[in-house]
This record gives structure tokens, C-alpha cells and sequence, in this order.
């Protein structure tokens, strides 16, 4: 249970960390930025433009392919 919870916790505080990286970078207000917490983590990012239209990055739940690519660097 305690390794569950830790898990939750760093998830939700690298979500945060990514919000505030947005704040800065992009200039953004906090009223144009929503956290969404995908149940089953298939979502990564989603951007919504001006328009309606939707640009999502999508994968599955797993580090393997982020270790290959820090293992290449």
C-alpha cells in the first residue's frame, strides 16, 4: 500500500512541475491551464487551440521507451 501511494504522489507532483513549467514558458495564465489525470495513463499531453481542434500524444503506460531513448544520450 505504502509503495502505491508514493507512486500517486510523484505522479501528481510531476503534474504540477509541468504546470508551472507551462506558466513560465509559454507565457500561460492559470485559467488556460487544466490538469487531467488520465485513469489508466494512456494520455501524456493534450492541446486544445482557439479553434476546438485537439492534438493529444498518446502511449502506453510504460518507461521502457523513455530509458532507451536517456540509455542514447
Amino acid at each position: 500500500m505504502g509503495q502505491k501511494i508514493t507512486s500517486i504522489r510523484a505522479s501528481m507532483m510531476t503534474r504540477g512541475w509541468k504546470s508551472l513549467k507551462l506558466l513560465t514558458c509559454l507565457r500561460l495564465t492559470p485559467d488556460e491551464i487544466d490538469v487531467l489525470v488520465h485513469p489508466q495513463s494512456i494520455i501524456h499531453g493534450m492541446v486544445e487551440f482557439s479553434d476546438c481542434s485537439v492534438v493529444a500524444q498518446l502511449g502506453a503506460p510504460d518507461m521502457r521507451t523513455p530509458s532507451r531513448i536517456a540509455g542514447m544520450a
